[in-house]
């Protein structure tokens, strides 16, 4: 065997990161089911006080931003890993909420 090759097939680095991309796979299926709870709350409160929850949208961009990492580091479009292995929770970007009104 090459042995370039039997030494990408033996890295330790590899394989570590084969098993965080599991755990981060599953635990983005985690982010999809909180975020699907999260759009229900949402709406519910809208619906009953006519303006979106604040810590619900913020905690809807936050769990965003990570799954975005998360998916970045499987596709090794990145080397940071995300919460909770290595970079810090994503803090909710500063942006104002849009309004249909706002983008035309």
């Amino acid at each position: 065997m090459d042995p370039k090759l039997k030494a990408e097939l033996t890295s330790r680095e590899k394989w570590k990161r084969l098993l965080l991309i599991v755990v981060y796979a599953l635990m983005v299926q985690i982010a999809e089911i909180a975020l699907a709870i999260t759009i229900v709350v949402q709406f519910v409160t809208t619906l009953f006080t006519g303006t979106p929850n604040a810590w619900l949208r913020d905690f809807g961009s936050r769990v965003g931003a990570w799954v975005r990492q998360a998916i970045e580091y499987a596709t090794w479009a990145s080397d940071a890993k995300p919460w909770p292995f290595g970079n810090p929770w994503p803090r909710a970007p500063k942006v104002p909420m849009r309004r249909p009104e706002d983008l035309v």
